[in-house]
């Protein structure tokens, strides 16, 4: 069993462990929070519909991972949960643990000391995902310049007209091109 050591025995007593086929849900977007889930065997996908009808995955929890964390302090689940292999997992009762933490300093510091830890290494994976991004957005935007400037080059100027209409530029005709050479019709 994965139970992390700061879980006191009283709740760890009270706990239940819940097996689950692919597919099936452990819980739903809106339902009151049952408790702390850590993923004992298998995987749980975390995930939430966009705006645009799309299922987006938030997160995928594997053996040791805890679910559900932020609904210990919450009125439902912020999003779905479900297995996504044939799945176990420890269900930690949240009246139980709310009411340890209440009473056991050092299983709250444990609890805070696990959560700092995911916040710290989602900083980390953050600043790593937008440092490619921007790296990429740069190349990508370096290469559309050089594109454009050597495109700009061999055309004529009725055919930078049409192309600036077929863009949307309002169709002026007129660029700043600098030095760059542009046949006349």
């Amino acid at each position: 069993m994965n139970i992390p050591d700061w879980m006191p025995d009283e709740v760890s007593r009270v706990a239940r462990r819940l097996s689950l086929s692919p597919g099936e849900t452990l819980f739903c977007r809106g339902d009151e929070p049952k408790g702390l889930f850590i993923v004992e065997s298998g995987e749980v996908r975390l995930s939430r519909v966009d705006l645009e009808g799309r299922e987006i995955t938030l997160f995928r929890a594997f053996d040791g991972d805890p679910v559900a964390e932020a609904s210990l302090f919450s009125n439902a689940y912020h999003c779905d949960a479900t297995a996504a292999a044939p799945t176990v997992v420890q269900l930690f009762p949240k009246a139980a643990l709310l009411e340890a933490f209440d009473h056991d300093p050092p299983a709250a510091r444990g609890f805070m000391a696990m959560l700092a830890r995911q916040v710290m290494s989602l900083r980390t994976r953050l600043a790593a995902a937008t440092d490619a991004i921007g790296q990429t957005h740069a190349m990508l935007s370096a290469a559309h310049l050089k594109y454009h400037l050597t495109t700009a080059a061999l055309l004529t100027s009725a055919q930078i007209r049409q192309y600036d209409q077929l863009r949307g530029y309002g169709g002026s005709g007129t660029h700043d091109t600098g030095d760059l050479p542009i046949d006349p019709d």
